[in-house]
């Protein structure tokens, strides 16, 4: 999904906070630092997608369940070691555009915070 198109992915949104339970539950998840992280996600999604369409919102649930099976301790570590971080990449080809599709800057910031170094530039 790189932010070119949408597909339909019907309910997705609608299991995704069960899915991050499971995810929680996963033996991979045991520490503070995925524990944490799929918190922050799962209560970051639940705010943003009350006022979001289905379509999108089904969407957004796939991106972050993709992206979350490349993530690790480790990987959240640095924010360049994060799947999602080629979106930023590859903005930085058009200097002057600092653009980042949606999914993915909801991941990073969910992940590494808004105010991370990486992202000031896309925050507005």
């Amino acid at each position: 999904m790189g932010g070119s198109s949408l597909s339909s992915c019907p309910g997705s949104a609608k299991r995704f906070q069960n899915e991050m339970e499971r995810r929680k539950e996963n033996s991979e998840c045991q520490n503070p630092t995925m524990q944490r992280i799929i918190s922050t996600i799962s209560k970051n999604f639940a705010e943003v997608t009350k006022d979001m369409s289905v379509l999108l919102a089904n969407n957004l649930a796939i991106f972050v369940m993709g992206e979350l099976r490349g993530m690790s301790s480790s990987v959240a570590a640095h924010i360049t070691l994060c799947s999602a971080y080629k979106y930023l990449h590859l903005s930085q080809l058009h200097p002057r555009v600092k653009r980042i599709n949606y999914p993915a800057w909801f991941f990073l910031a969910s992940v590494y915070g808004p105010d991370h170094e990486e992202l000031r530039p896309y925050r507005d």
